[in-house]
């Protein structure tokens, strides 16, 4: 079995799958892409939100890293207000349903509400392991 990984130009949402081949199939609708917001992600309120995605983004891998015992190491985000929703819910390991969800989000403003959402939800946990982690390491 191989997980591919594939860059699109053009985002779809799958309405039915065929699994009649041995390659996966489907029907899907195309999605218009939201050109005329670019301009709102500019705004205060838009900025604001961005940068708490980025915070809480930058927490969690810093959490991660400590539950694993690794040395962090931050991902470099990218500049593009476009692929920055897609990076964080690639690196995040969203359920399938949460991954056609992001992608199926026509307006990149709900994409950063969608994900700042999913990192409000997993942070508090990744906090509670990342304590359990130092007990067991002062415990060594």
């Amino acid at each position: 079995r191989y997980n591919i990984l594939v860059v699109g130009k053009t985002r779809f949402k799958v309405q039915t799958y065929d699994y009649s081949r041995a390659y996966l199939q489907g029907l899907v609708t195309w999605l218009p892409e939201n050109k005329e917001e670019t301009w709102t992600l500019y705004e205060p309120e838009a900025q604001k939100l961005i940068e708490e995605v980025r915070h809480l983004f930058m927490e969690s891998v810093r959490l991660v890293h400590k539950i694993l015992r690794l040395d962090t190491v931050y991902p470099v985000l990218p500049d593009s207000y476009e692929l920055l929703p897609y990076f964080i819910g690639q690196h995040m390991k969203l359920k399938l349903d949460d991954q056609q969800a992001l992608l199926e989000t026509c307006s990149c403003l709900d994409r950063f509400h969608l994900i700042r959402q999913h990192l409000i939800d997993s942070t508090p946990m990744l906090a509670i392991q990342a304590q359990i982690e130092d007990a067991f390491k002062k415990a060594e």
